[in-house]
């Protein structure tokens, strides 16, 4: 194995060690979202964020560096949310890990060739295109609650590493929508993305469904319909056809 592609795998692999566990908190966030003392919703959607969008793109990087475009297509797609959720909420914290996030994506990109994971291949999937679609409003008017509840900092606020949960969960919710839409137009990366978007929403619907009343929380009908769509993106996401493009070899 080239000395290079080591280095990469193990920065990889420490940076997902990170997200997870310090001072990502993805694990630790995760396993309090049963826990009624606990503001759950919030703390599955940074878990989910961590834990789905960062850690297991880093960790598929670690693992096949030369299979790891949608990867990190999903990794740079979380970073630019963070971002954009933090302007949204006027969050100078959230901003700090947003950048945080664009470094960490810059440096297990940074060391690859340009090539083997930009998006290649053709086929729209005009299903999950739909489904995408669907989801676009109702996902970005959570987004827009989420980010108005992080600029009036209530008093309720849910703080990790000095960033409001509020930021991440608009980053959440952001990143389903463009996730979904990008897994739509490419094939390349169609099921990887819409495996992550699924299983963080509908882990997030069932969490939501079960706590109510909580912040963050969208009522008994509204995570029934999350946890609907989660399902519909992953039947579309692995049902559609068409030309498969061509992935880099695994330099391992």
């Amino acid at each position: 194995m080239p000395v290079k592609t080591l280095l990469l795998r193990l920065v990889a692999a420490v940076l997902a060690a990170a997200a997870l566990v310090f001072p990502g908190f993805g694990i630790p966030d995760l396993l309090v979202t049963w826990d009624p003392d606990w503001q759950v919703v919030l703390e599955a959607g940074w878990g989910l964020f961590m834990t789905v969008l960062v850690a297991a793109a880093l960790l598929t990087v670690a693992v096949a560096p030369g299979r790891a475009a949608p990867a990190l297509a999903q990794l740079w797609v979380a970073a630019g949310c963070v971002l954009a959720a933090a302007a949204l909420g006027t969050d100078t914290h959230a901003a700090v890990l947003g950048l945080g996030l664009v470094a960490c994506a810059a440096a297990v990109s940074l060391p690859r060739a340009v090539r083997p994971w930009l998006p290649r291949g053709s086929g729209l999937a005009v299903p999950l295109l739909v489904v995408a679609a669907v989801g676009a409003v109702p996902w970005l008017g959570y987004a827009a609650g989420e980010a108005s509840a992080d600029r009036q900092r209530a008093d309720w606020a849910d703080i990790t590493v000095g960033v409001d949960h509020h930021a991440v969960q608009t980053a959440l919710a952001i990143a389903f929508v463009v996730l979904t839409l990008l897994a739509a137009a490419w094939e390349a990366g169609r099921r990887y993305l819409t495996t992550c978007v699924a299983v963080a929403s509908a882990y997030l619907g069932l969490v939501a469904l079960t706590h109510p009343v909580t912040p963050a929380a969208i009522g008994p009908a509204w995570s029934a319909l999350v946890m609907a769509w989660a399902l519909a993106v992953l039947v579309s996401g692995w049902t559609a056809r068409g030309r498969a493009a061509v992935e880099a070899p695994d330099p391992a």
